[in-house]
């Protein structure tokens, strides 16, 4: 008597297993979806964070270029200041010779 297997299990048995294996089959199917949702959330962190660390290179390259021409601004002002000074003492100078001439009409 050659019994088969749908004749060992009882048909609420047989139901239950594929109940079970479907279950497994989409709970799986969802872990591999979930899986690349997040492995495409990390490439588009990872490409936030790289733009992010150029513009902060970038933004950094550029305060140190103000900084360079804030510094040349500033001497070149210094300059300024020493010049009129010069200035003011020749014209001091000019002014007080001037004051001791006599006027020519």
């Amino acid at each position: 008597m050659a019994e088969t297997r749908d004749t060992l299990l009882p048909r609420f048995m047989r139901i239950e297993i594929f109940s079970l294996v479907l279950a497994l089959v989409i709970q799986g199917g969802g872990l591999i979806w979930w899986g690349s949702q997040m492995t495409a959330r990390v490439a588009t962190l990872e490409a936030k964070t790289n733009d992010d660390e150029r513009r902060a290179s970038d933004a950094s390259k550029a305060d140190e270029a103000v900084s360079e021409n804030v510094a040349r601004i500033d001497e070149r002002t210094k300059a300024i200041d020493d010049n009129v000074a010069k200035i003011e003492r020749a014209l001091e100078l000019d002014g007080s010779r001037s004051a001791h001439r006599p006027v020519q009409p």
